[in-house]
């Protein structure tokens, strides 16, 4: 019996496999090693997975985790050997979960689109080239984190339409409150701002929230896209929320750079239970 952990900033997804069958599926609150305290971690693997720590037929634990490069990954390996020290650990990126999504021979550029954003070149099952994840102060664009962020500095500069600031605030009354003391005080900063672009993607029909979002994807393809494509263009797949709900914005934006309409996988818990079933040795 296997355990699949798919872990962003705000929530993770995992799964229970025996053999050929799922058969538990289940979420709890985000993890990331990076924006995140090891006791704040230790609590939610301990609460998510405590029905499991002593099952005798538990053998593999695969955990693919936003912030889990170099020294995040040590941080959640040790985290996990509390709770599961007799059972095989293997704890990869995020970034390759996405690639194991889609499950393919042929080389292609693999996105994520959630609370955070990153890229790479992959053959459907490891990584060939990278970009360095910043996060969400420095990168992730495109991101929930960044489309949060966008908004959130268009309205506290005064240059958001006043009928998109009154539905704004409705919405989220802490604004006109203690919204930047709360936020700078907050140790989830990036859920916190993914949090509001669920307003962004709910107005997104709006001239000024279509602006914000194609100079995001914009940004997205610049930065990370451009540098992995050797001076060819790739197929791209993208996975995340972010994603899901920006389809026929990506499309339009990539289409216009010259890409071929992309894939899209909004859960990948999904497909990486398909993948470690057809993998699992």
């Amino acid at each position: 019996m296997i355990i699949i952990a798919d872990a962003g900033s705000s929530k993770t997804d995992w799964a229970c496999v025996r053999g050929q069958v799922c058969i538990a599926q289940w979420q709890s609150p985000g993890i990331n090693p990076l924006t995140m305290s090891s006791d704040y971690i230790r609590s939610v693997i301990h609460q998510a997975c405590s029905i499991y720590q002593s099952h005798t037929e538990l053998t593999e634990l695969n955990f693919y985790g936003a912030g889990c490069n170099l020294e995040g990954k040590e941080i959640i390996t040790g985290i996990l050997h509390e709770f599961f020290a007799k059972c095989k650990l293997n704890v990869d990126s995020d970034l390759l979960a996405s690639v194991r999504c889609f499950d393919t021979s042929d080389e292609m550029i693999v996105a994520i689109l959630g609370t955070g954003s990153n890229a790479c070149l992959s053959n459907g099952h490891e990584i060939l080239m990278g970009i360095r994840g910043l996060g969400f102060i420095l990168g992730d664009f495109a991101s929930g984190s960044d489309l949060g962020k966008r908004l959130i500095q268009n309205y506290f500069c005064g240059v958001l339409e006043s009928d998109l600031t009154v539905s704004l605030e409705q919405e989220f009354p802490e604004l006109k409150q203690s919204f930047i003391a709360e936020f700078y005080s907050s140790g989830t900063k990036a859920a916190m701002l993914a949090n509001y672009a669920k307003f962004v993607i709910n107005y997104k029909h709006e001239k000024a929230l279509q602006e914000l979002i194609l100079h995001a994807l914009h940004d997205f393809q610049y930065f990370y896209v451009r540098q992995l494509e050797r001076n060819k263009k790739y197929k791209i797949g993208f996975t995340g929320s972010i994603a899901f709900h920006l389809q026929e914005e990506i499309k339009s934006c990539f289409c216009s750079l010259g890409y071929a309409e992309p894939y899209f996988v909004r859960q990948p818990i999904e497909s990486l239970i398909k993948y470690h079933i057809r993998h699992h040795q």
